[in-house]
């Protein structure tokens, strides 16, 4: 092999780690996609077992198999109401390498309307909630994925142009 082949075999290489180092910086963006659809897809569960099974409401929380769910049942079990449990774990919650760490602000707002109200009133209330709640989080949902996608796009490509100028500079 010559110098040129090896050079040019280490472009490309460096070009392609450089591609894949810019889709690894929307990571966070992909994480925020998870955790809304896994708050999205617990919620069905949290209302069969609130309202058709009638469990309390730490049980049920538990019962939906979602993290945050868990969290927050864990607070209501030591006497505070599901929006005070909230907003006891909620600036916890969001810091750096935390489970809600990945959210936006849009989010966290849509959170406290449905912590809001939790176990607050009656059946047809809580039914109505969790509906609404249902609804939030399935538009927050589609703009996450949106912007996990131009996100993933724009890095990647950030990526791939940013190893092809190094490339040209090693050349």
């Amino acid at each position: 092999m010559n110098t040129w082949t090896i050079r040019l075999v280490a472009c490309l290489v460096m070009t392609a780690c450089c591609a894949m180092a810019g889709r690894s910086l929307c990571v966070k963006e992909r994480r925020r996609v998870a955790m809304i659809d896994g708050l999205r897809q617990a919620l069905p569960m949290l209302s069969i077992e609130m309202l058709e099974r009638m469990l309390p409401l730490p049980q049920a929380l538990r019962m939906s198999g979602q993290p945050l769910f868990i969290e927050i049942a864990d607070g209501i079990e030591s006497g505070m109401g599901a929006r005070e449990a909230w907003i006891a774990r909620r600036d916890q919650l969001v810091i750096q390498g935390e489970m809600l760490d990945c959210l936006m602000p849009d989010d966290l707002v849509r959170l406290d309307q449905l912590f809001e109200g939790l176990g607050a009133s009656g059946i047809s209330a809580q039914r109505l909630l969790l509906t609404e709640a249902e609804r939030a989080l399935d538009v927050q949902l589609t703009l996450a994925k949106k912007r996990a996608d131009e996100r993933g796009k724009l890095y990647t490509n950030l990526g791939l142009l940013g190893g092809l100028a190094i490339s040209v500079f090693l050349l």
